[in-house]
């Protein structure tokens, strides 16, 4: 049994610079790994790591990019995100099509769109990690020529419902599209669930066409909820098992070392993470219920004084927040929660 814990984890090097050293930066167990993994053993499925495993952040000492390690491997990856298009993680009476991330939020991607179209016209756009194409719909129907790309064959089954066109599933870099082709390759939270963002970007670089724009959004660990978390001493709710990377505006930078950048800014997770919300969840915010699960596992004194910290602390963040989001300080300063990167493919001639 401990071998086969072992083979759903992997140790890794700093995808940045090939670094082996790093600090511990936290530590968290996620108890929604384990009603999962109940989930699919109940279902007969087999379990995506088995066990209440306690992840590791580390920070490289040397390009400073964040990442888990050990960290689940490659194929228990596939497992969950496969399952979670299935609907195998939910309640009885909520499937994937029930769920919050199955609605379409024109909003939010007209939104997305928007911020594209602030620095190139309609051409030929590839969203990578479009999930069941939410974004492509929109774009279609704003005269863009879309291509898409999953890592989830069940959610390119999805999209392909909502696009009546199949999105290309497999290796990014084997991604059948010509090599200077695209107008814009957008990555809306996609390079901190990948096991490898250096490959993602230099796809990237491939595909675009000369002055092609680059739409990239990430965790950032220069955020004032992780500033706050690490004041208070309290978990800081940004660290998921599936998000293997972590960002700060230096190391996208390093990362995008290639693109010219436009503008980098930042914004506040509003709508709760997860779509999958157990039964005996108290909250359907999954920041909000693992830090309940965290309390829980403490003593009644501990959970008492941890519980009225936590209220100072997430009234101090309302009202931070308020105040930041309303003069629009904080996306200037890069204090949200994600990083919103766009940058620009150098033309041809100053690439020689």
């Amino acid at each position: 049994m401990r071998h086969e814990k072992r083979t759903e984890l992997e140790y890794v090097i700093c995808n940045l610079c090939g670094n082996r050293n790093g600090n511990v930066i936290g530590e968290f167990r996620s108890r929604d790994l384990v009603d999962i993994d109940r989930s699919l053993t109940k279902r007969g499925k087999r379990p995506i790591l088995n066990s209440n495993h306690t992840f590791q952040v580390f920070r490289c000492r040397s390009c400073g990019l964040a990442f888990i390690n050990p960290r689940m491997s490659r194929a228990a990856l596939k497992r969950f995100y496969e399952g979670f298009y299935e609907g195998l993680f939910v309640g009885k009476s909520v499937s994937y099509e029930q769920s919050v991330y199955a609605v379409l939020n024109h909003e939010q991607e007209k939104g997305r769109l928007k911020d594209v179209s602030r620095f190139t016209r309609a051409g030929k756009l590839l969203d990578i990690g479009a999930g069941p194409g939410h974004f492509l719909s929109v774009a279609k129907k704003h005269g863009w020529q879309i291509y898409g790309h999953e890592y989830s064959k069940k959610a390119a089954t999805i999209a392909q419902q909502l696009l009546g066109q199949m999105l290309f599933t497999g290796k990014i870099s084997q991604i059948p599209l010509p090599d200077n082709f695209l107008d814009v390759i957008t990555m809306h939270s996609v390079l901190e669930h990948t096991s490898d963002p250096q490959e993602y970007v230099t796809t990237a670089l491939k595909k675009l066409k000369p002055g092609g724009l680059l739409v990239v959004s990430v965790p950032n660990l220069r955020s004032l909820n992780y500033f706050l978390a690490k004041l208070f001493s309290l978990p800081y709710p940004g660290f998921l098992f599936e998000h293997l990377y972590y960002f700060s505006p230096k190391v996208i930078s390093s990362l995008l070392k290639d693109f010219k950048i436009l503008e980098m800014t930042s914004y506040h997770h509003s709508r709760p993470m997860l779509p999958q919300q157990s039964q005996h969840r108290i909250s359907v915010n999954r920041n909000q219920s693992r830090f309940a699960t965290f309390l829980l596992e403490l003593s009644r004194t501990e959970r008492k004084w941890l519980y009225i910290r936590n209220r100072v602390y997430a009234a101090q963040m309302r009202l931070l927040r308020e105040i930041l989001e309303y003069h629009k300080i904080g996306g200037r300063l890069k204090l949200g929660d994600v990083l919103y990167v766009f940058a620009k493919k150098p033309a041809e001639e100053s690439q020689n």
